[in-house]
């Protein structure tokens, strides 16, 4: 996904989380967002071998399960996480010298989490969790001096909690 498609993109929904405070707006919010998932599920669909645009395709699967979310659309924000854990998953696996894929791959993780805590089952957000920590963890412990990674794991047990 180009950066210039993918800001307007955060634009579209950015715009929409401002019209959440207004009286009157949740139509246009709404349509705004459907807008927004319709972009990102073309960018996710987009094929490729390399591994960067890939990634990209992770990340818009990950932004498309934030709106679908958004949009109360539960069951297809689940299906959008999973598909980039999968994604995610499987870059890591192929390139695990690349800390940003298991990175994204515990962020999809903390989302689903985030997702199944609000609508359940909740053991279901706590094995989400669980997966994200360990993937943070391996990533602390090749990388002990990033403290990204430390403030990461922090961030998602905050959300665990």
């Amino acid at each position: 996904m180009s950066s210039a498609v993918s800001s307007v993109v955060k634009s579209l929904t950015g715009v929409s989380g401002v019209l959440q405070y207004f009286p009157g707006v949740e139509p246009i919010r709404t349509e705004l967002l459907e807008k927004a998932a319709e972009d990102y599920e073309r960018f996710a669909q987009e094929k490729s071998d390399d591994l960067e645009l890939r990634a990209e395709s992770g990340r818009a699967l990950i932004r498309l399960g934030d709106v679908r979310q958004l949009l109360t659309e539960f069951d297809e924000a689940k299906q959008a996480y999973g598909s980039a854990d999968v994604l995610f998953s499987e870059l890591a696996r192929v390139a695990p010298e690349n800390p940003d894929f298991q990175l994204e791959l515990a962020h999809s993780r903390t989302r689903l989490g985030v997702l199944l805590s609000t609508v359940g089952p909740h053991d279901q957000a706590m094995l989400s969790f669980d997966a994200a920590i360990a993937v943070v963890d391996n990533l602390i412990v090749h990388f002990p001096k990033a403290l990204d990674y430390r403030h990461e794991r922090a961030a998602i047990l905050v959300n665990r909690a």
